[in-house]
């Protein structure tokens, strides 16, 4: 009579175990095949690497013989542009020094001509300022005590 009482109990028992048999077999079947698959991938990647070793060992001289090759026309096209590099260079130093002091002359003139306008303007500022300064003393008293804490 007790399993009459509680059916549903007995029914969810037996399908926690049947659920956990059955992943206890899934994972055993997965582990099954993954063993089987090791060895075979095992020999495959073992039977890859002397085809492909021999491949890079092919490669390595034609590689080698190649850059040999290339290494003396390289240093000669270097040694071809040298000269005309040189001269170019050569070329443009006197046009440019002569640029340079054409310039001087003209940009000394142009300060020499801004100096004395930049001198009367600031004398024409001082006298103002100082007004101003002396009319407020509150004015810089209170921008030294701002410096003094930003410091």
């Amino acid at each position: 009579m007790e399993a009459l009482v509680n059916p549903g109990v007995d029914f969810l028992e037996a399908l926690v175990d049947a659920l956990i048999d059955f992943l206890e077999a899934l994972v055993d079947a997965l582990i099954n095949f993954l063993e089987a698959l090791i060895e075979p991938l095992i020999n495959s990647l073992e039977a890859m690497i002397e085809p492909l070793i021999n491949f890079l060992e092919a490669l390595i001289e034609p590689l080698i013989n190649s850059l040999e090759a290339m290494i003396e026309p390289l240093i000669n096209f270097l040694e071809a542009l040298i000269e005309p590099l040189i001269n170019f260079l050569e070329a443009l130093i006197e046009p440019l020094i002569n640029s340079l002091e054409a310039m001087i002359e003209p940009l000394i003139n142009s300060l020499e001509a801004l100096i004395e306008p930049l001198i009367d303007f600031l004398e024409a500022l001082i006298e103002p300022l100082i007004n101003f300064l002396e009319s407020r003393p509150d004015f810089l008293e209170s921008r030294v005590d701002f410096l003094a804490k930003t410091g």
